[in-house]
């Protein structure tokens, strides 16, 4: 799987989760470069506090767009520690997708 934005890889992997419908890729796979912290926070009551992340090119910006559960709750673990991107279509940016490689 293969995270772009504007053409530009933001992550890559062979190992992927899927969980609601949104694709998490392991922290090695992410070209943290590209990444800005957000001070965004949300929280899921299944799955915990989740920060944020804006995606940052030279000429373009995907603010909020990639997130990660530094401490999943219990039946989320497996996805603790890994980004989440939102390329689905009224929340991620324009710009923002994933596709399989």
């Amino acid at each position: 799987m293969k995270a772009t934005f504007q053409g530009i890889t933001i992550a890559q992997s062979n190992t992927t989760v899927e969980v609601d419908g949104i694709w998490y890729f392991p922290k090695t796979s992410v070209n943290h470069e590209l990444l800005a912290n957000s001070e965004m926070t949300t929280f899921c009551p299944e799955k915990g506090r989740a920060s944020y992340f804006h995606i940052r090119l030279q000429d373009a910006e995907a603010q909020n767009s990639v997130f990660v559960y530094q401490e999943a709750e219990k039946g989320f673990s497996h996805i603790r520690g890994w980004y989440g991107f939102w390329p689905q279509p009224g929340h991620g940016p324009e710009g923002l997708t994933i596709t399989m490689e």
